[in-house]
C-alpha cells in the first residue's frame, strides 16, 4: 500500500505543494500524513480481510482509536521520510545537473519583458556559472513548478513556469504541446499521426508530439496550408 501511495504523494507535491512557500509547503505535508495514514490503513485491513477470507478465518483490527493513533504514529513517520529521501535527491540531481536562470537587463524587474528578449542563460552547477546562448535551446519539456530546458546532452531545471517561460523566448520558440515548448530551427521532420496529432523529430533524433491543440497555431507561424 505505502509503494502504491508514493507515487501519487509525489504527484500532488508535483501538482500543487511544489508553487508553495516553504512554511506552507511543510504545514501542509504535516497535514498530508493524515489522509496517507487513513489510505494506507483502509488498505492494509481490506488487504487482510480478503487474506483471512481465503483462509476461512476472521481479521480482527483491533480497538480502532488506538490501533489507528498507533498506525498513523507509524505511516507520519514513513511520509515525512519518504518526503525527505525524494527531497534529498532532487537537490542532488539539480545540483549535478545545474539549474539555469535569465541574465535580466533589468535587474530590478526580473517579470518585466522587453522587445529583445534575453539572449543569454546563467547556469550555476556544482558552484560554478557559465553562461549558454538561449538559441542552444533545443527543446524545453515542463516537470512540476520547473522547466527542464534540452542543450546538446544535458537538461537543465529552470524554477519558472511554462507560460512566462514561453513570453520570455525568442519567436522561433514556440509551444507545441501543454508540456513541450520547441526550438523552431531545431526540427528536421514533421509526420501526421492517425490521432490527428503530428510527430516532430528533431535534428538530434528527440521525438515529440504536436497536440492538436497546437496544430493551427503551429502551422501559421511556419507559413503552412
Amino acid at each position: 500500500m505505502i509503494l502504491l501511495l508514493i507515487p501519487l504523494g509525489i504527484f500532488v507535491n508535483d501538482r500543487w505543494l511544489e508553487k508553495l512557500g516553504l512554511k506552507t509547503r511543510l504545514a501542509c505535508h504535516l497535514l498530508a500524513t493524515i489522509p496517507f495514514s487513513a489510505i494506507h490503513v483502509a488498505g492494509m485491513v481490506a488487504i487482510r480481510n480478503l487474506t483471512y477470507s481465503a483462509m476461512n478465518q476472521d481479521y480482527e483490527f483491533g480497538n480502532l482509536l488506538i490501533e489507528s493513533l498507533y498506525e498513523y504514529r507509524k505511516d507520519a513517520q514513513t511520509y515525512l521520510t519518504v518526503a525527505l529521501v525524494v527531497f534529498g535527491y532532487r537537490l542532488i540531481v539539480r545540483r549535478l545537473q545545474g539549474e539555469a536562470s535569465y541574465l535580466a537587463k533589468d535587474e530590478e524587474n526580473e517579470d518585466a519583458t522587453s522587445e529583445s528578449p534575453p539572449e543569454r542563460l546563467l547556469i550555476k552547477k556544482l558552484g560554478r556559472e557559465f553562461l549558454i546562448q538561449t538559441a542552444d535551446i533545443e527543446w524545453i519539456e515542463a516537470s512540476g513548478n520547473y522547466a527542464n530546458l534540452h542543450i546538446k546532452n544535458s537538461v537543465y531545471p529552470m524554477r519558472i513556469t511554462m507560460d512566462k517561460l514561453e513570453k520570455l523566448l525568442p519567436s522561433n520558440f514556440t509551444r507545441i504541446h501543454r508540456s513541450t515548448i520547441v526550438n523552431l530551427e531545431q526540427i528536421q521532420e514533421i509526420q501526421p499521426l492517425d490521432t490527428g496529432d503530428y510527430q516532430v523529430t528533431l535534428r538530434n533524433k528527440e521525438i515529440l508530439t504536436l497536440s492538436r491543440r497546437y496544430r493551427e497555431e503551429f502551422k501559421t507561424l511556419l507559413s503552412l496550408t
